[in-house]
């Protein structure tokens, strides 16, 4: 007998997003711009359970982070089956970007099972795959990560026998079938087609539930937060329109038409095409190594051109020459008010031509056995964009069993290098080992950028 524990959140409804729906100062959601519903994938975690305890009997908790006002979700999974239900709410906890979430929410785990299930680890923690506010994917196996137990990911059903749970997940090319080795362990639902019905009598239960309410200060995480948060998010802009036509071209005729009507068109840039670079690091910037167009929320911006400009008046053209003495004839060629703190800080921050992080640019590349797939081409296009913005190499990493001879395909589609990790034990895709060697040559080689693919693979063994 198994008990469960669905992670749930309440969510902006994106169908009636806009564009003022998002603050400009901080780049965040404004979550109250839009009315609130319960996250669509987690409804389908919250019935993924429920079909689980049919076939093993247990206690179901559901468990959410968020405002006051994220109780709604709670109710909502009472109503549909959940016996329990327990609120994480705090203002300590805002800001917060998906290991600053995972974190508090894997305290809050701990402490279900410490003190609802009496401290018995035969348990489930269940999730929907993603959220429709973040679509990341990483909170639920970052959650595994912290409590150092498994995660089988994208899965859509499940099954009862010999006394073992197995549960079918989607993989690259189709589906498969696993079962968990050990529990307690993590399940992430990407899809479920049998949803649940709230009965008239269980919903008004629901309303009168206690829902228990704990604060940072219950669990005692330790990375929570906007201070906690390893990311920081600097600006919110809609994608820019796309130029593909997404015409199949069969014949050779065709295709050299195509190009030169395109061409004609002022469309004669190729998805190859070396362009400039958007990033470029302070200390070779045409403008000056004050410009901060890059690093900085939009607010930021302005404020640092307006201290740009009074630098400028003033002849300072270095930073070296940034001094205390300087502070109060900034503040008399800025509107902004800033104080003398915050303009020390700026002058610091000044000094800082260089990137923080040294190292190249890699991408964790995605196969069949056979050939590398289209997402790993992608990312080696993107991969060689930041490379020449920061003014390093491009590696591939290709781990497998036999794989060598996808080494031209990589450099072919941009890599510089390839590093190869061959073992048998590599031949067929498993998180645990992949995620385990993968770490250890990032460790060993330190690059400053690594980029994984938004795939089923790679939304594993990433966070």
């Amino acid at each position: 007998m198994s008990n469960y524990i669905v992670t749930v959140k309440q969510v902006p409804d994106v169908t009636q997003i806009t564009g003022n729906a998002f603050n400009p100062e901080t780049g965040t959601l404004k979550r109250g711009a839009l009315p609130s519903v319960i996250n669509k994938l987690d409804a389908d975690a919250l019935a993924f359970a429920n079909k689980m305890r049919q076939v093993s009997p247990g206690k179901i908790v559901c468990l959410t982070m968020g405002p006051p006002m994220a109780k709604d979700v709670l109710i909502y999974s009472l109503s549909r089956c959940a016996d329990s239900a327990v609120l994480l709410t705090d203002r300590t906890l805002g800001g917060a970007d998906t290991p600053a979430t995972a974190n508090p929410l894997a305290y809050a785990i701990r402490r279900i099972v410490k003190d609802v299930f009496n401290g018995n680890d035969d348990y489930i923690v269940i999730s929907g795959m993603q959220s429709v506010d973040g679509d990341t994917a990483q909170v639920p196996a970052q959650i595994a990560e912290e409590l150092q137990i498994p995660c089988i990911a994208y899965a859509t059903a499940a099954e009862f026998m010999d006394g073992d749970f197995r549960i079918k997940k989607i993989v690259a090319g189709g589906n498969q079938w696993v079962r968990p080795k050990i529990l307690p362990c993590v399940i992430t639902v990407a899809n479920y087609e049998y949803p649940l019905f709230a009965l008239f009598q269980r919903s008004r239960w629901a309303k009168k539930f206690a829902v228990i309410n704990w604060s940072t200060e219950d669990i005692k995480p330790t990375l929570f937060g906007y201070d906690g948060s390893k990311t920081r998010v600097i600006r919110v802009f809609p994608p820019p329109k796309s130029s593909r036509k997404n015409m199949r071209v069969t014949d050779i005729d065709t295709f050299i038409t195509e190009s030169v009507t395109d061409y004609k068109k002022g469309g004669g840039g190729s998805a190859f095409e070396v362009g400039e670079a958007d990033y470029i690091v302070p200390s070779k910037r045409g403008g000056g190594t004050f410009q901060r167009n890059y690093e900085s929320i939009d607010k930021e911006v302005k404020i640092f051109e307006q201290v740009a400009q009074a630098l400028s008046k003033l002849r300072i053209t270095e930073p070296n020459q940034l001094d205390e003495a300087l502070v109060e004839k900034v503040q008399e060629h800025i509107q902004e008010k800033l104080s003398k703190r915050v303009m020390l800080e700026m002058f610091e921050g000044y000094k800082k031509t260089q990137p923080s992080y040294t190292g190249d640019v890699w991408v964790i590349a995605e196969h069949d056995g056979e050939k590398t797939n289209d997402v790993t081409a992608e990312l080696l296009g993107k991969a060689g964009h930041l490379a020449r913005s920061l003014g390093v190499r491009v590696s591939a990493v290709l781990v497998g069993h036999k794989c060598k001879h996808m080494v031209d395909e990589l450099i072919a589609a941009g890599a510089d290098d390839v590093h190869i990790i061959e073992d048998e034990l590599l031949k067929d895709f498993r998180p645990s080992p992949y995620r385990k060697v993968v770490a250890e040559v990032v460790k060993k080689y330190e690059p400053q950028i690594v980029l994984f693919g938004a795939t089923p693979q790679g939304r594993v063994i990433t966070p």
